[in-house]
């Protein structure tokens, strides 16, 4: 504690002596320019392009694209004659007057553009304006889920699986560029889950929720060191206009089971308030196939085999919703308030049949199990959030305040009847009947500050401090039935595990521009401390340590058509608290999890080298090392023919790799994304005797489609496809899938409908292996991935006004490691 406090004086010491040092004449440095841009009856245009000219030439120093108010600002412009211009398939081209910046001029307010309506004939093809459906910027890849057709209808999970760089493995864990150990934020911020609970997340968040995807591999310092590949940040969309304004939507998909959604979205800014919320609604049915292939040897040769079939049927209802208010307090002082909801129940059947056989695959016994499991969850987040603008040249002030409860609760019952080698049931082994109990709760309290503070127009320095505090209560309690129809609490495989952590950071940010060359550089620095107590033994493991996070950004353009950048960034990938607690939980009568409490965080240094050629084609190499790396393991039980499924720490993962992307225009009707990544991935190591030293190359592509035609249809083709890649002690097969959709706008574009198919071939299966000295085990998983779904969205009240101002959190960056619920 007291070495992060240490730390957090010598950034604030170092803004008092900068802000003492220089003060900032408002005419310094280079020129802001902006406006805003209408159509031909005042409205909002939206994502129209637009560039900054030089007027002596005509050639281009800047481009942008509109946002959805129809606004438009470039930054940091030098002293010269300039002119604008403007072009879209809806409107004519638009050439302003040439207007010059001083030298003096700090900012130069353009008087608002309209533009005239292009005339076509009906035969002729008609483009709207959309944001790009991949942007790359300095530190991050932006994916506009709202820009993409195939994306309705769909999860959180499938959107991912079509990103540039992800891939997805059957149980929804997420890598980025071949390296696990990815964070994913909502809105800036955790989510408060284990790694399980965010992929159930996933699986279950509607996409028509989502606004962006932001990948970022090496973020800045402000982000919290956590995420040893880097960091997913989940936008979802808010209220953009004032006055009142917003939407709704709604789709009905049929895979092998029915998926529905339904939300609303609604924005009421006066001149002193803003009010905002939305609401969201999705019942869905999802299934999974499994089939596993266990073999066990006995000095070398296989001794006998256990195959597993489970076919899974999963239902689940999910509520989630947001409210908040801003509170102008002034023209430069915002008060916000925000509460996050979700509440949702989860169940599942599942019957397995398990068999064993000997090498001449003649059965030896079997058994039949039924698990059902119901699962429910009440997680709610109270956010308060103040920013102040506190003066012209930027000078900045931010802070926000979480409190969070979550909770969780889990009714297991199962029951397996065994039989013999003849099929029939064997008597000298009884009927298992168990049933389980399994509550858990996470209460959360994270606040932080930020502040900026401008050197000059082209220069500032960042800082802030962050604090949170989790307290996590887990409860195991097993129940056998006794023959007279009672239960019994099974005290072998019953425990609770009570967890505790405090993360206090202080991180400091400079950026800086020197002609061609722009900077950035960035320490963080965290202190962790964390305890355990296993209840049933009274065992207490706690932890004191505190670690420095380096990152560095440098980017040089070469000409108008070239650019260079290079990124480092030093990272953690901290434990999850479910992977800690040490006790069994059953899965079947041959299969158990089982925490680590021992596991270590995982440390990773990575550099990546970039070439950006006319702004849009960019080529990556990228290197990163990793040690004690955490990776899932699956190793023998005690019992006979079973195995546990937990965590350890291998020695070290070396990952590099070279990717490209390009927005290719083949046609004006039809343009791609395209995203090719090949890396290699080198695991060494040591587990249960074995020596790990592993490597394999692998080859993933994906590609995005885009036709607009005439009369508002537009459609989309996309797929992805990834060759065989090993992530520690698992083989992962090649797997491949292809979605198509179509849209058409209606109601005067403010409403669109949609048709969706994704994975047309359903293609969309798992398989992987893993393989021991004394076993190995063969995995295929499917699920309901082949799903035609149909939605509408629309869109009502005022659509040319600003935006709400705060919509985000301080607190999600611990959520990602709390059980909380398939959320």
């Amino acid at each position: 504690m007291k070495t992060v406090f240490t730390f957090a004086l010598g950034v604030m010491a170092l803004f008092t002596s900068t802000a003492n040092a220089q003060s900032i004449p408002s005419n310094a440095g280079l020129t802001k320019i902006y406006g805003a841009v209408k159509s031909p009856d005042q409205k909002a245009a939206e994502y129209v392009t637009i560039a900054l000219l030089r007027a002596k030439d005509s050639v281009s120093v800047k481009g942008l694209t509109t946002d959805a108010t129809g606004t438009f600002e470039f930054v940091k412009v030098k002293e010269g004659k300039y002119l604008l211009s403007i072009t879209s398939f809806d409107y004519l081209p638009y050439y302003s007057n040439t207007f010059e910046i001083k030298a003096n001029d700090a900012e130069k307010n353009i008087a608002d553009i309209t533009l005239a309506k292009a005339v076509k004939s009906l035969k002729e093809v008609t483009v709207t304006g959309s944001r790009p459906l991949i942007e790359q910027k300095l530190d991050k890849t932006v994916l506009n889920v709202e820009s993409s057709i195939t994306s309705n209808g769909s999860t959180a999970i499938e959107v991912l699986q079509k990103a540039p760089g992800i891939t997805v493995d059957n149980e929804g864990n997420i890598s980025l560029k071949g390296k696990s150990g990815v964070v994913v934020l909502i809105d800036g911020k955790q989510t408060y889950l284990s790694n399980s609970e965010v992929a159930d997340m996933l699986k279950n968040m509607s996409s028509s929720s989502i606004s962006q995807v932001e990948i970022m591999t090496n973020p800045p310092a402000k982000y919290d060191a956590a995420g040893n590949s880097g960091v997913i940040n989940i936008k979802l969309k808010k209220g953009t206009n004032t006055g009142f304004n917003g939407s709704v939507n709604g789709s009905m998909g049929q895979g092998n089971y029915g998926k529905g959604n339904a939300g609303i979205n609604m924005n009421y800014r006066q001149n002193y308030y803003n009010v905002f919320g939305n609401y969201n609604f999705s019942k869905r049915t999802n299934m999974q196939d499994l089939n596993l292939l266990r073999g066990f040897y006995n000095e070398g040769t296989l001794s006998h085999m256990m195959l597993q079939n489970a076919e899974m049927e999963m239902p689940s209802h999910n509520n989630r919703f947001k409210a908040g208010i801003d509170v102008f307090l002034t023209p430069k002082q915002t008060l916000g308030f925000l509460v996050n909801g979700s509440v949702g129940i989860w169940e599942s059947q599942n019957p397995t049949y398990s068999k064993k056989v000997n090498p001449n695959l003649q059965t030896e016994s079997s058994s039949y199990s039924q698990n059902h499991i119901d699962e429910d969850w009440n997680n709610f987040t109270y956010n308060t959030n103040y920013k102040y603008s506190i003066d012209s040249n930027g000078r900045e002030l931010s802070a926000d305040v979480d409190i969070a409860h979550n909770k969780y609760g889990a009714n297991q019952l199962y029951n397996t009847t065994f039989y013999n080698e003849q099929g029939m049931e064997d008597p000298g082994t009884p009927q298992l009947i168990q049933k389980g109990l399994l509550p858990s709760s996470a209460n959360i309290f994270a606040a932080k500050v930020d502040y900026t503070h401008p050197l000059s127009k082209s220069a500032k320095i960042e800082g802030g401090l962050k604090s949170s505090f989790v307290s996590t209560k887990n409860a195991i309690d097993y129940y056998d039935q006794l023959n007279n129809g009672d239960w019994q609490l099974n005290g072998q495989t019953s425990n609770h595990f009570d967890y505790d952590e405090n993360i206090n950071a202080a991180y400091i940010n400079f950026n800086k521009e020197i002609k061609k060359f722009s900077f950035q550089l960035g320490l963080r620095g965290e202190q962790t401390r964390t305890k355990g107590n296993q209840r049933a033994t009274n065992e207490v493991a706690e932890r004191n340590y505190f670690q420095l996070f380096p990152t560095a950004y440098v980017k040089y353009e070469v000409n108008k058509n070239n650019a260079l950048q290079v990124s480092y960034s030093r990272r953690v990938n901290r434990p999850d608290y479910e992977s800690l607690n040490p006790f069994r939980n059953e899965i079947d009568p041959y299969t158990y999890q089982l925490g680590n409490p021992l596991l270590k965080p995982q440390i990773s240094n990575g550099v990546e080298f970039s070439h950006v050629l006319k702004g849009k084609y960019t080529t990556t190499i990228n290197y990163s090392k990793t040690t004690d790396v955490m990776t899932d393991l699956t190793a023998p039980g005690v019992k006979p023919n079973s195995v546990y499924i937990t965590k350890a720490n291998l020695s070290t993962l070396d990952n590099y790799g070279i990717s490209f992307s390009a927005p290719i225009n083949f046609t004006k009707w039809w343009s791609a994304n395209a995203y090719a990544n090949v890396f290699h991935n080198s695991y060494k190591g040591k587990y249960l005797n074995d020596n790990v030293n592993r490597q394999q190359t692998t080859f993933s592509f994906n590609a995005q489609n885009t036709f607009t035609f005439a009369d508002g249809f537009s459609g989309e083709i996309s797929g992805f496809y990834n060759s065989k890649m090993i992530e520690g002690i698992i083989d992962i097969y090649p797997m491949w899938m292809i979605s198509a959709g179509i849209q058409k706008a209606i109601l005067n574009k403010k409403g669109s409908v949609k048709l969706n198919v994704n994975d047309i071939f359903n293609s969309q299966e798992f398989k992987g292996k893993i393989k021991y000295s004394t076993m190995d085990i063969d995995v295929k998983n499917r699920w309901d991935s082949q799903v035609a779904t149909l939605s509408f969205t629309y869109r009502f009240g005022n659509s040319n006004l600003k935006t709400a101002q705060h919509n985000n959190t301080s607190s999600n960056e611990e959520a990602n490691r709390a059980k909380q619920g398939k959320d």
